[in-house]
């Protein structure tokens, strides 16, 4: 399954978009409140089959929820599901409660309800919007999420279902490890160190003045709801820049390396004792992009166990030391004196390649080295 990103052209038809998120919104809501009152009669989670059964009487009852759509419904039943089985499963602290209908951001056409045009146009509820087409669209088209940012722009994202070939071997026989850290963004095993730009503090003034304008305004008034979206703005060019420079990172390392092995990191954990510098470096954000530019350029991605004491344990003959933060470099007694970051991608390179198994990374040849 891949999916691509469009954004819509900005016209006076987008009312309708608005008008449907919203619609979504409160069906979200009404779903919430029936979940809540459900358990509050009977003691246990209806189910979403129980939950679908109802949609008909409600649109009866609402007749403007059909503007929406019968799958849109169906979606937002099989969303509000997911959070409640995340919950049980205790990925999730807390169930899926209440929006803000201000601040809903999407709804999902499947089946029925859109139609992809030959040009850049799509038709949404019988209205056609364009939007630009910046690449090629591969495969048959499945499903649409139509999406909504905190500027009111929108963007339709299509996921489509293609065979993509994915080679055997990788174009390189380099391996390597990865250890994310607070100081050096990443720390490669063959040595190398990477610095990230902490785009966040670099916009910190021009999102503070905006903040600033947008604590003085009335609540409700217009002059608001433009420092709103000043304010968002500013938000939308920190996180474009910050993706921009992960994806050009992540696209020369997978082209450069034949595995590329990182820790499976807690980064929950992480942003609960460093807060804002952990949401600033976006880890999460480059290991998927990470592991998606390898798997276009054919590079072996790996993840290894978070428990790994990779930090605390010797690179050379296996023996643990307590490495607390300040200590910066890894000194053992069998002679290994390295840094911290350094020892921790190789202790990551060697976990990796021992889960992998030999002979998984192919040898380049005479004729490719040469």
């Amino acid at each position: 399954m891949k999916t691509y990103k469009f954004k819509l052209y900005k016209t006076k038809r987008q009312k309708h978009l608005h008008r449907r998120v919203r619609i979504a919104g409160e069906v979200y809501n009404h779903l919430i409140a029936f979940h809540k009152r459900y358990y509050s009669m009977f003691g246990k989670y209806p189910g979403k089959y129980k939950v679908q059964n109802q949609l008909p009487k409600l649109k009866k009852r609402y007749p403007h929820w059909k503007q929406v759509g019968s799958q849109a419904l169906q979606a937002i039943v099989y969303r509000i599901d997911f959070g409640y089985q995340k919950f049980f499963r205790k990925e999730n602290k807390r169930p899926p409660s209440f929006r803000n209908l201000r601040k809903f951001k999407s709804f999902t056409l499947t089946q029925a309800g859109w139609e992809l045009n030959e040009d850049n146009s799509v038709n949404i509820g019988g209205i056609q919007y364009k939007f630009w087409k910046s690449q090629k669209i591969l495969g048959k088209p499945k499903c649409m999420h139509v999406k909504r940012d905190a500027l009111g722009d929108f963007y339709i994202c299509i996921v489509t279902d293609i065979e993509e070939y994915k080679p055997d071997y990788a174009a390189s026989s380099e391996t390597v490890g990865m250890d994310f850290g607070l100081k050096t963004y990443f720390s490669l095993s063959d040595g190398k160190e990477i610095e990230a730009p902490e785009f966040f503090k670099q916009g910190s003034k021009e999102l503070a003045k905006c903040q600033r304008i947008l604590a003085r305004k009335v609540k409700d008034s217009k002059s608001r709801k433009q420092a709103v979206k000043a304010t968002a703005r500013v938000h939308k060019k920190i996180a474009a820049r910050r993706k921009d420079w992960q994806e050009k990172e992540a696209r020369k390392l997978a082209r450069k390396y034949g595995a590329i092995f990182v820790e499976d990191l807690s980064i929950g954990g992480m942003k609960a004792l460093w807060g804002r510098k952990v949401s600033d470096l976006a880890f999460y954000q480059q290991v998927q992009i990470l592991e998606r530019q390898c798997s276009k350029a054919g590079t072996i991605f790996g993840k290894v166990d978070r428990w790994l004491p990779s930090t605390r344990m010797c690179s050379s003959c296996g023996q643990l030391h307590d490495m607390p933060l300040d200590k910066r470099t890894m000194q053992c007694d069998c002679g290994l004196v390295l840094d911290r970051d350094a020892n921790a991608a190789i202790n990551i390179k060697n976990a990796g390649m021992s889960a992998l198994g030999p002979g998984a990374v192919r040898r380049e040849t005479s004729a490719r080295a040469a």
